[in-house]
């Protein structure tokens, strides 16, 4: 069988369904031969994933419609952070990453997603805000503090 999950399991009614903040169908394989999965970005562990495959693209549908739950942004919980909203990323870096999946012709071997996964983040925010908030009673006044944590909360942009 061709299917990673049989039709069988997509039938039956109580599944649990993956969280997602997004999920797409993704191809693979050739014109002739084509190859379609799910590209997920999975809220339980803030991780992308691909899978539920199938050479047959109304088989992958029925997966999406039975075994996700696409979350939008109000109904995420607040400990759910999306994958890059904290993300402070070096510009050299992302190009270095960029560069060595360029192929000769000048398109990608992989998709970004995948490429930026590998560029390292330099700036963890809620890191950073901690250590403010650590600095010994009276270094700076609160209302400084609160300054600090705001310009770091935006990143730095007005």
């Amino acid at each position: 069988m061709d299917d990673l999950i049989s039709r069988k399991a997509v039938i039956e009614e109580n599944v649990d369904k993956v969280r997602v903040s997004s999920a797409e169908i993704v191809v693979h394989g050739t014109k002739e031969n084509p190859y379609y999965e799910i590209e997920y970005f999975d809220l339980s562990d803030n991780e992308i994933h691909i899978g539920f495959s199938s050479y047959k693209l109304d088989v992958v549908f029925e997966y999406l419609e039975k075994y996700f739950d696409i979350v939008n942004e109000e109904n995420k919980s607040d400990q759910v952070q999306d994958y890059h909203s904290d993300d402070l990323i070096s510009r050299e870096a992302v190009i270095e990453a960029v560069d060595r999946h360029t192929r000769e012709d000048g398109t990608l071997d992989d998709d970004i997603t995948i490429i930026l996964e590998e560029v390292k983040t330099a700036f963890d925010k809620g890191r950073v805000i901690e250590e403010i908030r650590n600095v010994p009673y009276g270094y700076y006044n609160v209302e400084v503090e609160n300054e600090i944590v705001e310009i770091v909360e935006k990143g730095g942009i007005e």
